[in-house]
């Protein structure tokens, strides 16, 4: 949603059922007072579908940095050692510009044509009574894709809940932004939401589609 972005990817397959995913890309570069703060962003995850390709697993983090005439920190270019481990051994602790996200998502291959699907974001938890607020996200959802009278047909209810401080932070230029729109739910944090999409093709000239969305 927040738009296309120059970003170093990198993929290794692990074996039939696992796999490791990275990149680091360069977002839009910011001004405070008379400084110019380049952003970038990085992320790494692991991948695991079974063997009947039933159950399909993510788990990740993003990872947002920023600083002065920066440039990419080769510390965030590993796919495996964890960002947040990184950022809490560097010598500059007291200058936080940077921003993680761990999630974990998985979606479960019922039936054939059917399947449920959910995400969980952890960008901030508070283990003891700091008067902060937690900043999580969740998403749960069901696909149907089948036949129709001879056509295709598609159903799809999602239901996403993201708290206030979820993709934001207290850095200079370290949310979840790229050129001023979310990276993440396009609909930004601090809102929930229900929708249902419904595709029905009926021929080569024809489909029936309908959308619903509930924003709060």
């Amino acid at each position: 949603f927040s738009g296309p972005y120059d970003n170093i990817y990198f993929s290794h397959k692990l074996n039939n059922h696992t796999k490791i995913e990275s990149f680091t890309a360069q977002l839009n570069s910011k001004r405070f007072g008379d400084s110019i703060y380049n952003r970038f962003l990085s992320g790494h995850k692991v991948s695991y579908l079974s063997r009947k390709e039933k159950v399909f697993i993510n788990i990740g983090e993003i990872f947002l940095y920023t600083g002065i005439n920066r440039s990419v920190d080769i510390r965030y270019l590993n796919p495996i050692i964890p960002y947040f481990i990184v950022d809490v051994n560097k010598d500059n602790i007291g200058n936080d510009n940077s921003n993680s996200i761990l999630f974990l998502d998985m979606r479960y291959n019922f039936l054939n044509d059917q399947s449920i699907y959910c995400e969980f974001l952890l960008d901030d938890y508070q283990l003891d009574d700091t008067g902060v607020s937690n900043a999580l996200g969740l998403k749960i959802g069901y696909d149907y894709k089948s036949m129709l009278m001879g056509k295709n047909f598609f159903f799809n209810l999602e239901k996403n809940i993201l708290n206030d401080d979820t993709y934001s932070h207290s850095g200079v230029h370290s949310y979840f932004l790229h050129n001023e729109r979310p990276i993440g739910y396009k609909y930004g944090q601090a809102c929930s939401s229900t929708s249902i999409i419904i595709n029905y093709h009926l021929n080569n000239y024809f489909q029936f589609k309908y959308s619903f969305l509930q924003l709060n």
